[in-house]
């Protein structure tokens, strides 16, 4: 069976080929962590501290739009693949908590945001 004769094999084959075939509202669900890499300085010491203190700076995303991160928790809302935080926990709030944007790549395996110190930071899907 030839593709030009079959419009659902070429349907497949073209889904396969193309990047974003899968929805980027699916590839946020799942747990994440801050790439080490995007936030190293190459001083040990400091180094050292920010790599344990990223064992416990975890995003999860979960079907019903609502995230934890650390000690925060909220909403978050997919378009294409923009994604918007939103904090809505009292501490949040209290601490000034401030909606973050991110990008998801078109793999759905990572995502980009900035830091309130305006680096940027990667963030990659763990499962």
């Amino acid at each position: 069976m030839s593709l030009r004769r079959s419009p659902a094999a070429l349907a497949i084959v073209t889904c396969g080929l193309l990047a974003g075939c899968a929805k980027p509202e699916a590839s946020i669900v799942g747990t994440w962590q801050i790439d080490p890499a995007s936030v190293l300085t190459g001083d040990r010491h400091t180094d050292e501290i920010t790599k344990s203190a990223l064992q416990i700076a975890t995003l999860h995303c979960e079907k019903d739009h609502t995230y934890t991160w650390s000690f925060s928790a909220g909403r978050y809302e997919v378009r294409g693949r923009h994604v918007t935080f939103t904090p809505t926990t009292d501490f949040d709030l209290s601490m000034g908590g401030k909606v973050r944007d991110a990008e998801l790549s078109s793999d759905g395996k990572s995502m980009t945001t900035t830091s309130d110190a305006g680096k940027l930071l990667r963030l990659l899907k763990l499962d």
